[in-house]
């Protein structure tokens, strides 16, 4: 994960590690795992009906404005 490049995200994510009183190295990991399983199945998925074109284009918009996306 190149979240370490991005100061601002692993703030956050060590932020969220600390409340849930969790690893931060789990946290990094599992938010890296959920953001690639994000970008696999929302390809295939925004294809797929009954998805309205203008959610599709509002979801793909929005995932580039998260610095941990953009890395992964």
């Amino acid at each position: 994960m190149h979240c370490h490049r991005n100061p601002e995200c692993k703030d956050e994510l060590k932020h969220l590690s600390a409340k849930a009183e969790v690893s931060e190295k789990l946290i990094l990991v599992i938010a890296a795992k959920t953001v690639r399983r994000f970008k696999q199945v929302w390809l295939d998925q925004k294809k797929t009906p009954p998805l309205d074109k203008k959610v599709v284009s509002i979801v793909d918009a929005m995932q580039h404005r998260f610095p941990i996306y953009i890395e992964l």
